[in-house]
C-alpha cells in the first residue's frame, strides 16, 4: 500500500512539473515582451517614454503577430514623429529579438523566467529605465 501511495505521488507531481515546463514553453514562444527605453532617468525624458509608448502601442493594434519584423520601420517613424510632435528630436532604435530574462511581476500577475522575443524601442543613448509590458 505504501508503495502504490508513493507511486501515484510520484505521478502526479511529475505530471504537474510536466504541465509547469509546458506552459514556460507556451510563454517563451508566444509572448513578445515590449521594452521602452528612455533616454536618461530624467523627468522629461522618463515622460517621453511614457508618449512613445502609448503611441508605439497604438500603433501595434494594427500588427499582427507574424507581422511584427515588417513593421519596424514604421513602428520607428511612430517613436519618431512622437518624440518630435513634444520638440524632442532624439535617435529611435526599434529591435526584435530574443532575450533571457528573471522572473518579473506585472500588473497582471508574474512572468516566469526564460527566453522572450522582444520588441524593444531605445530613445537616444537608451540610458534610462525602461517600461515594459507583453504585447502578445
Amino acid at each position: 500500500m505504501k508503495k502504490l501511495f508513493g507511486s501515484l505521488l510520484l505521478a502526479a507531481a511529475c505530471f504537474l512539473l510536466g504541465a509547469l515546463a509546458a506552459q514556460k514553453l507556451v510563454l517563451e514562444r508566444d509572448v513578445v515582451r515590449l521594452h521602452v527605453v528612455a533616454a536618461s532617468d530624467s523627468l522629461r525624458d522618463q515622460s517621453r517614454k511614457l508618449e512613445v509608448r502609448d503611441a508605439v502601442c497604438k500603433a501595434l493594434e494594427d500588427v499582427p503577430r507574424e507581422g511584427l519584423r515588417q513593421a519596424l520601420p514604421a513602428l520607428q517613424a511612430v517613436a519618431e514623429r512622437t518624440l518630435e510632435e513634444s520638440g524632442q528630436k532624439e535617435p529611435v532604435k526599434v529591435l526584435f529579438g530574443k532575450e533571457s530574462f528573471e522572473t518579473r511581476q506585472g500588473e497582471d500577475g508574474a512572468l516566469p523566467a526564460g527566453t522572450y522575443h522582444t520588441l524593444r524601442v531605445i530613445i537616444g543613448q537608451g540610458q534610462g529605465h525602461n517600461w515594459w509590458g507583453v504585447v502578445f
